[in-house]
């Protein structure tokens, strides 16, 4: 079981990364639709980058878990708690060598997005096969990744005016959409 578990989470590491990539382009692909924008990058902000690693991770989480992970009573807390890992990871990273360096590099940026889908698929094999977690860490898992996912499509549309959800590029927050609003209403 655990060599097929390995090898699930290798298929499930190159998945990610390659589908979280893909997903960085998915926006603007769509010509900027908002659906596509619920879970695909909208701008250049370190939440938004985030959905890379989060929504790959989810459906790739979901096939791995009805391939291998029915039978193991811990699969479903340790999976969740490396995803979050993972965003940790990223965000940690980037603000890292972002503040060291006083800039960012589109390569560091490629790497820290890989080792934080890296180190979130070793979590997880590790955690996997401890029994730390409560009798109903399954539910606790699916609500927490529940409230990331809400948190993802409020964020998207409304996100609070903080560093992590600012665009650096162009120093906006969330979607920009057209104003149908009239100052003032006709007499």
């Amino acid at each position: 079981m655990r060599q097929k578990l390995l090898i699930w989470e290798a298929l499930f590491t190159l998945a990610v990364s390659i589908f979280g990539a893909l997903l960085h382009f998915g926006y603007r692909w769509s010509g900027k639709k908002l659906l596509v924008g619920l879970f695909s990058p909208i701008n250049e902000s370190t939440w938004e980058h985030l959905k890379m690693l989060f929504f790959p991770s989810c459906l790739f989480g979901i096939l791995e878990y009805c391939a291998v992970g029915k039978n193991i009573v811990n699969f479903l807390a340790a999976k969740s708690v490396s995803i979050l890992a993972g965003m940790s990871i990223i965000v940690i990273c980037f603000y890292t060598y972002t503040g060291i360096l006083g800039t960012h590099w589109l390569a560091a940026d490629i790497l820290t997005f890989l080792l934080g889908v890296t180190c979130s698929s070793y979590l997880f094999l590790h955690l996997v096969h401890y029994k730390f977690f409560a009798p109903k860490a399954p539910l606790g898992a699916i609500a927490l990744l529940a409230v990331l996912c809400a948190c993802f499509f409020i964020f998207t549309v409304s996100p609070p005016h903080i560093g992590l959800f600012r665009d650096p590029a162009t120093g906006d927050y969330g979607i920009k959409r057209s104003s149908t609003h009239c100052p003032h209403p006709p007499e």
